[in-house]
């Protein structure tokens, strides 16, 4: 899911209330990761060890015990466990950086590749690895697993930002590469490094005419994170493919249109077309680019008031209503309906409540619902949940976590 990783990420500004205060001194007096943390990430339990990630992520000692847990989690095929380790790692700021240099410089490819994912997670801090890194793309030095390197290399590459600027003629060869996942995070570092990215365009525009299906898709992505440029017109390009015969590549194009904004406002005919009429199956997606380029909401909310109670758009379409934040006031009422559905349909809730959290204070009917969840709910992730929800709707004071989510979210819009 699109939003997985930020709901993730949400429920660590919550830990404040939750934690008791032998917890609250025992983070402020000691230089190592408390035991009880270490027992967390350890345990065979999916929830102790998001706990324990979550827990971790405020912690501000000396992460190098938890280290072996982290590099494990990240090859979870558990997308909750491995995405919570990703939110821990992004931030560690520069703590585990020694730790990780000996497995981004190692010629054995599994320390590679654990490396590289370690230094992706960390972000822009690991960009002091850009040399090292940069040097493992198609090196005729390694003889074995080439490829593998190379794409490895280019993920953490992904995760540096505009720091990875330098070696941007690296990055724009591999989009010829015949591999996807290359191709892949090739247009994810592009895009990361913003405007610096510019030029890479032309070739990006080469793989949106002529690309594979998932490399159109990511070109676009990238090209809307370079943004607009006054001599390329973007909307246009990224229009070609708005009608495309693959469901997830209309969509990933539609995104990118949305992210343009109002610029993109020529492209609305179309947009409301595929909003409109579900045998394309990307209303929902339609629906969010629909307001994010008109600026209109109430249409596209209706739209995705009724794609939410299906069962084969509810979770994606609770999730975009979260994206229209105060704009998606009209939603609550039915938001609050799935936040009280069968007790058993544990994700669709958690997307409702962090929905709510994210429409702020226009969502103040919903607060007993909450609150009451936040008192009685037996699963301990959605407890979080439903305060970090409590916390934006009263406009409580946000902890550094809470704004990093805050500040994701406007990122991925």
């Amino acid at each position: 899911m699109l939003e997985r990783f930020l709901l993730i990420s949400g429920i660590v500004c919550l830990t404040p209330f939750l934690n008791s205060t032998i917890h609250n001194q025992e983070k402020k007096s000691s230089e190592h990761v408390p035991p009880r943390i270490l027992q967390m990430l350890g345990d065979r339990s999916h929830t102790q060890n998001i706990r324990g990630l979550i827990e971790l992520s405020e912690f501000k000692g000396d992460w190098t015990k938890a280290f072996p847990f982290l590099r494990e989690h990240l090859k979870s095929t558990d997308i909750g466990i491995r995405e919570s380790a990703e939110f821990a790692l992004s931030q560690s700021g520069s703590r585990l950086l020694d730790l990780v240099k000996p497995l981004v410089e190692s010629d054995k490819y599994d320390d590679f590749r654990s490396g590289c994912h370690l230094a992706y997670a960390i972000g822009q801090p690991s960009s002091k690895f850009l040399e090292v890194v940069a040097d493992k793309i198609l090196n005729d030095k390694i003889k074995e697993r080439k490829l593998s390197f190379s794409i490895s290399a280019m993920q953490a590459m992904a995760g540096m930002g505009p720091a990875a600027r330098p070696k941007i003629d690296k990055v724009i060869a591999c989009l010829d590469s015949t591999n996807v996942n290359m191709v892949k995070y090739a247009c994810e570092a592009i895009g990361a490094m913003g405007q610096a990215g510019k030029p890479a365009t032309k070739k990006l525009i080469w793989v949106v005419k002529n690309g594979t299906t998932s490399g159109r898709g990511n070109a676009a992505l990238a090209l809307s994170k370079i943004g607009l440029q006054k001599d390329v017109d973007i909307v246009k390009i990224l229009a070609t493919r708005l009608m495309a015969f693959n469901t997830v590549e209309r969509e990933r194009f539609l995104y990118s249109l949305a992210r343009l904004g109002p610029a993109a406002k020529e492209v609305l005919p179309k947009v409301k077309i595929l909003m409109e009429t579900r045998k394309y199956n990307t209303q929902v997606v339609a629906a969010y680019a629909y307001w994010r380029i008109s600026g209109e909401a109430e249409r596209p909310l209706e739209v995705l008031i009724e794609r939410s109670r299906k069962l084969s758009t509810g979770r994606q379409a609770i999730e975009v209503i979260g994206k229209f934040g105060p704009a998606g006031a009209p939603a609550v009422d039915a938001l609050l309906k799935h936040v009280n559905i069968d007790p058993k349909e544990i994700v669709r809730r958690e997307l409702a409540v962090v929905a709510l959290g994210k429409i702020g204070p226009k969502a103040k009917k919903a607060l007993p619902s909450l609150e009451y969840l936040a008192k009685t709910e037996p699963d301990w992730l959605l407890r979080k949940r439903a305060i970090y929800a409590i916390e934006h709707i009263k406009g409580m004071k946000k902890t550094p976590a809470g704004k990093a989510l805050e500040a994701r979210s406007k990122k991925e819009q």
